[in-house]
């Protein structure tokens, strides 16, 4: 359940780091910083299953015929997306929650991921928004194994997850109209994932014309993702590509125990 490229278990990632959940969501949430170039995306959900295991649910909603075939050809397709913006790619040996992970899996992260930030110049973590339970376990145990180190540390909003009704109107300028109330749904969320704090400093990034189309070419890459995703339209590629949202702790990692729990 290993992939071949992955690196060994003392190299660590040095430079500017971005830890990507699964073999998308970096690209999917974050291009803006990504397209500065020079970047680590470490993936922790990277490893293949035998051959023999049995289909997981969402390789079953995405029509896969194989587990083991199916994240080969997605780790493919995130060569070549991480390959469009100029960032390396390395990727851990933890199961997808899909495919039933141990129950240590949590505490095994938290070491691995201490090895590999030991070097990062700043580190670039999922903040949980929707609670998907993996980028939720990435984010504290990245967190925690920071809790050493001064690194800086910013979170990016998980796309398409936050974009679930659309940005509230205190991300985009626009009115959410009569029957939708984004901005309380926004909030709500905020709360929930224990975001709400004058330590963490809201950032909005409109994307330029170049930017926006290099993001739209590197998620296009994500060919077997997308429909699932609901991404498969041009209305709803343009929607992630206007804008991105990221908080940055302005404290250590240490000193923002509510995100270490």
């Amino acid at each position: 359940m290993i992939s071949p490229d992955f690196a060994s278990p003392s190299q660590p990632w040095n430079g500017a780091v971005m830890v990507s959940p699964h073999l998308d969501d970096a690209v999917l949430s974050a291009t803006s910083r990504l397209a500065s170039g020079g970047f680590t995306v470490g993936t922790v959900y990277a490893a293949i299953p035998d051959r023999s295991a049995r289909l997981g649910a969402w390789d079953r909603l995405t029509c896969a015929r194989n587990s083991n075939e199916r994240m080969h050809e997605r780790i493919a397709e995130d060569d070549r997306a991480l390959a469009m913006l100029d960032a390396r790619p390395h990727r851990l040996s933890f199961l997808d929650s899909q495919y039933s992970p141990p129950r240590d899996q949590p505490e095994a992260i938290e070491r691995e991921l201490a090895l590999r930030l030991a070097g990062a110049s700043e580190v670039w973590l999922p903040a949980g928004i929707a609670g998907n339970t993996d980028h939720l376990r990435v984010r504290r145990a990245a967190l925690r194994a920071l809790r050493s180190c001064d690194t800086p540390v910013f979170l990016y909003a998980d796309l398409p997850y936050s974009v679930l009704y659309g940005w509230p109107t205190q991300v985009c300028g626009r009115d959410e109209g009569a029957f939708l109330d984004t901005t309380w749904w926004f909030e709500q969320e905020l709360r929930r994932r224990r975001l709400r704090s004058p330590a963490l400093e809201l950032n909005v990034v409109w994307l330029d014309d170049a930017t926006r189309r290099r993001k739209r070419a590197a998620m296009a890459a994500y060919r077997s993702q997308l429909p699932a995703l609901s991404l498969s339209t041009d209305e709803s590629l343009d929607q992630l590509t206007e804008i991105e949202v990221y908080w940055a702790l302005t404290r250590p990692a240490r000193e923002f125990p509510q995100l270490l729990r």
